[in-house]
């Protein structure tokens, strides 16, 4: 059998898409700690890596990292929720919540009610799953989620991105043209 990765010039990890009929819903957070507040980003691409949505909010009163990465992973969750996508893989460069969201024993943290809740929200999607990615394939949700410190409003685009995340979307497109599959 092979492995599926990514041949690049600049090395590093570069975002894949998902298997046909998923989607991918890649997620972050950026955290203002003086400002005391937080911006979520997300974009939901399909197997071709054409965008399906993107979405940016803020939420004020928010200081903690861990939290802040909790938050927007129920942002993303909100969005293919009410996209009522069936089958997602919700990646986050938050090792930290990742682990903690599928772990099946009671997170008993500071922030371990908000995981509890996210939990929760996955067992009612069969074909939902959490996993971690490297923060190299996370680059577009990064921008979206550091855009959400400077607008209050909660923005959602549908089929779409906004024109500040293009370049990056056209840089992971490239990876998959050069997706190889390396044999073990």
């Amino acid at each position: 059998m092979g492995q599926r990765g990514n041949s690049s010039a600049m090395g590093g990890e570069k975002w894949l898409p998902p298997e046909q009929s998923w989607v991918k819903a890649n997620w972050d957070a950026a955290l203002d700690v003086k400002a005391r507040k937080m911006g979520a980003g997300v974009i939901i691409r399909n197997e071709k890596g054409e965008v399906m949505a993107t979405c940016h909010a803020q939420k004020q009163d928010v200081v903690e990292p861990a939290l802040a990465e909790c938050y927007a992973l129920r942002t993303a969750m909100d969005l293919c929720r009410d996209l009522n996508f069936d089958k997602v893989i919700f990646e986050g460069d938050a090792q930290i919540v990742i682990n903690a969201v599928n772990n099946q024993d009671e997170d008993l943290s500071f922030y371990g009610s908000i995981i509890e809740e996210l939990k929760m929200v996955i067992k009612g999607w069969i074909g939902w799953k959490v996993k971690y990615s490297h923060r190299g394939t996370n680059v577009v949700a990064h921008k979206l989620a550091r855009a959400a410190l400077h607008t209050v409003e909660e923005k959602i685009w549908i089929e779409e991105a906004p024109l500040f995340v293009l370049n990056s979307l056209q840089i992971d497109n490239l990876c998959i043209d050069q997706t190889v599959y390396i044999n073990e």
